[in-house]
């Protein structure tokens, strides 16, 4: 999570399924917060690249091919 230039937490949804990331987005909303959201890895990188307000982690790293 991250906080925007407003102070609102951001969530960036990354999902190349499209109904999955509807709903996702719908959650965060309801939650109060800001969903970004990329259909793939490259699309969030470019996010991550192009905000200086998102601090990310290396959580997606359980996930790579084993």
């Amino acid at each position: 999570m991250a906080h925007t230039a407003f102070g609102r937490r951001a969530v960036l949804v990354v999902e190349d399924e499209p109904l999955l990331p509807r709903l996702a987005v719908e959650i965060v909303q309801d939650a109060g917060l800001e969903p970004l959201e990329a259909a793939n890895s490259d699309e969030a990188v470019l996010i991550l690249e192009a905000r200086d307000d998102i601090a990310s982690s290396s959580a997606t790293s359980r996930w790579q091919a084993r």
